[in-house]
């Protein structure tokens, strides 16, 4: 299966959605995004995604690593991009998440419940270091 995710990053934090009680990994935190539609290119469905998860838009940003995992359904691919510019206020669209903050390293390095911990790397690879 392939998906995509993103991270939004602004001032040095990242913001991630904690997963909704009824959503697979319930109650942890992770990134934004969803599975890449039959004939559908990766940045259009994370552009898709993004816009109905959280309701931004005009996304600028690169793509940064692919992570493979074992989904509850199989194999995952997940295709990774950092964003670091985008139109419209993030906010809560849609039943995924039920709630949304921002994190600098520390708080990520204090997160138990990270739906992945290979987000870690890639997350403290874009954040500035704790003074």
């Amino acid at each position: 299966m392939s998906t995509v995710g993103a991270l939004l990053v602004r001032d040095g934090h990242v913001l991630l959605g904690r997963r909704s009680a009824h959503k697979s990994f319930a109650h942890m935190w992770d990134i934004f995004g969803g599975h890449v539609e039959l004939g559908e290119a990766p940045w259009a469905a994370l552009c898709r995604e993004l816009h109905e998860e959280i309701g931004v838009t005009d996304l600028q940003g690169d793509y940064i690593a692919t992570l493979k995992t074992d989904g509850p359904d199989g194999p995952v691919s997940l295709r990774v991009y950092a964003l670091f510019a985008w139109s419209g206020l993030p906010e809560i669209r849609d039943d995924e998440h039920s709630e949304i903050r921002w994190f600098d390293r520390n708080g990520i390095d204090q997160i138990t419940n990270l739906v992945s911990d290979s987000y870690r790397p890639i997350i403290a690879s874009l954040l500035t270091p704790p003074e």
